[in-house]
């Protein structure tokens, strides 16, 4: 769905950043450096389920200066057979682990959670091939030493590392659009992670339909996590009565158990909103 596999391009958390491109034509080579990190946006119970009793410190986030900013390299290439990629970042995890620290109060000992942001280095390798109508896209990438939260030794950081796969199909038909994908990961080291599973498998699609010379589009998106139960649905109606005018009526209708998604669920909502692009 777009909320979670970025198939909305409107969904976008705007962040600072210089960017250097050079095209060779059949190659392109792409610099870019984010001198200010941007954290993701939480909900505001996604610490459900620690400790009763624990105490919540501030959350430790990197400094505000160039030297704690992110980097990436990523060069293309454009062949007959098909685009082909490598890439490698350096950067902020933007979802926080947690440190763990008991402190005195009174005659008790109490658990104070830390959340606090770590770097991470990433390798990766993609291609987009185009098989008759559909064009097929592969994407790998090994986080190199990230942190995770472990249960069983105080709530400290450990490191491991993760590979994730992404297998995509995209199909569109005269005025259908269908999108397709499965995602993979999985953490080499098995430590009794507290707050992530050591594999996901999960698929996310997309359907749309344009209608009345595209004035209007139906759409469908859905996502599903099979390891862990996890749901989304996104129904949207999209109305263009105008050049550059969208009026858009839909819901996000999500469900949750014991996961990530646990902390989304009963927040189904209905929304409409209006741009208009110059």
């Amino acid at each position: 769905s777009g909320m979670f596999t970025g198939l909305n391009d409107d969904d976008i958390l705007p962040v600072t950043a210089l960017r250097w491109q050079y095209d060779f034509r059949f190659m392109l080579l792409e610099a870019v450096w984010i001198p200010v990190f941007t954290p993701a946006v939480l909900p505001s119970n996604i610490y459900a389920g620690l400790p009763d009793g624990a105490v919540f410190a501030d959350t430790e986030e990197p400094e505000l200066k160039p030297a704690e900013g992110e980097w990436g390299f990523r060069a293309r290439f454009f062949t007959p057979v098909g685009d082909f990629g490598a890439a490698v970042f350096y950067g902020w995890d933007d979802l926080p682990v947690v440190r763990t620290d008991i402190i005195v109060s009174g005659i008790d000992f109490v658990p104070q959670m830390t959340p606090e942001y770590k770097r991470f280095f990433v390798t990766g390798i993609d291609a987009a091939v185009p098989a008759g109508p559909v064009l097929i896209r592969l994407e790998y990438g090994v986080y190199w030493n990230r942190s995770f939260t472990v249960n069983d030794t105080g709530g400290i950081i450990d490191r491991s590392h993760q590979m994730a796969a992404l297998l995509g199909i995209d199909w569109m038909p005269s005025s259908w659009s269908i999108v397709g994908e499965m995602f993979f990961s999985w953490i080499f080291e098995e430590n009794n992670l507290r707050d992530d599973p050591r594999t996901v498998l999960t698929a996310a699609v997309q359907i749309s339909k344009n209608f009345a010379r595209d004035m209007v589009t139906l759409s469908l998106s859905g996502y599903c996590s099979f390891l862990e139960g996890d749901w989304y649905l996104e129904p949207e109606f999209i109305l263009k009565p105008l050049d550059g005018l969208a009026l858009t009526l839909g819901a996000d209708i999500l469900y949750g158990d014991s996961s990530l998604f646990a902390c989304y669920d009963n927040g189904t909502v209905l929304y409409f909103n209006a741009s208009y692009g110059f």
